[in-house]
């Protein structure tokens, strides 16, 4: 046995990086699980956005509403309040979504009209802004 064999590697400490900078680290665990789910969550949505972009009209007006993000899922499910443009006068629809972020595939899970309530609450945020 050769002695680059049976010798171990130091250890290096994590908040050391290469060139002699010292990483900034978390306080805790649950600080550093947070803004990594925060930014998973950023890009699902992201993802997410792009898809439900395709199937609204740039002259339609939508709220997302009732958003549950699962990022170990990498899931999505939320629901979008609108109304349909081919039909005049139409009621206020809400539109319930699934967007898989492994498969990138956007699931329409039914539809019922919406509530004067829940129209007030969506009205009252900014609609959804298709991504540049």
């Amino acid at each position: 046995m050769s002695a680059t064999q049976g010798a171990q590697r130091p250890k290096i400490p994590v908040s050391v990086l290469p060139m002699g900078r010292i990483a900034q680290l978390p306080e805790s665990e649950e600080e550093l699980t947070v803004s990594f789910n925060g930014t998973q969550a950023a890009e699902l949505k992201a993802r997410r956005d792009r898809k439900l972009a395709r199937l609204l009209s740039d002259r339609e007006r939508a709220w997302v509403v009732d958003e549950v993000v699962d990022t170990q899922a990498q899931v999505c499910t939320f629901a979008v309040l609108r109304r349909h443009l081919d039909r005049p006068g139409a009621p206020w629809y809400r539109q319930r979504y699934k967007y898989d972020g492994q498969t990138d595939v956007l699931y329409h899970w039914g539809e019922r009209p919406a509530t004067g309530d829940e129209v007030k609450a969506a009205r009252s945020t900014p609609p959804f802004r298709p991504p540049s």
